[in-house]
């Protein structure tokens, strides 16, 4: 759980700076040499999260959803689902980002479409991290393996 929980302020932080360079290149300032690696960065810190969640998904599932936050706190059991629904659904638009980063390098301004693409696609890959964080941490102090 503790290296899940590094992993995700790691992700948060990629995603946060992916989200500013995208804005930046939106802005005719693009740099390319940084934004791309970022963007793998945080498509691949997404999936060693993910990786990391599933290994310690059963065990939390039992013992902590199952024996306690079903019975006691309700509200937390659906804070889970939503939280593991968004982050199934952040995935693919991280994944995306870096697909898109990539064939973006060297663009010019005839792929602003493209641009505002991925700066919807970055936008919503770090709503779905920061809630995602900040929901999982308030998860673990309500109850943790």
């Amino acid at each position: 759980m503790l290296l899940h929980g590094l992993l995700a302020i790691a992700l948060a932080a990629a995603v946060g700076q992916t989200l500013v360079l995208v804005v930046r290149a939106l802005q005719g300032r693009a740099d390319p040499r940084r934004e791309q690696p970022w963007s793998v960065a945080t498509a691949w810190l997404y999936a060693a999260t993910m990786v990391v969640g599933a290994l310690t998904h059963p065990t939390y599932r039992y013992f902590v959803r199952a024996l306690y936050l079903d019975q006691h706190l309700t509200w937390a059991s659906n804070l889970f689902d939503l939280k593991e629904l968004f982050a199934t659904i952040g995935l693919p638009l991280a994944v995306g980002t870096a697909l898109l980063s990539r064939a973006l390098r060297g663009a010019d301004e005839e792929d602003r479409a493209l641009r505002l693409g991925q700066l919807v696609a970055v936008a919503l890959t770090a709503g779905i991290v920061w809630f995602d964080l900040a929901s999982g941490l308030w998860l673990s102090l309500q109850r943790s393996l």
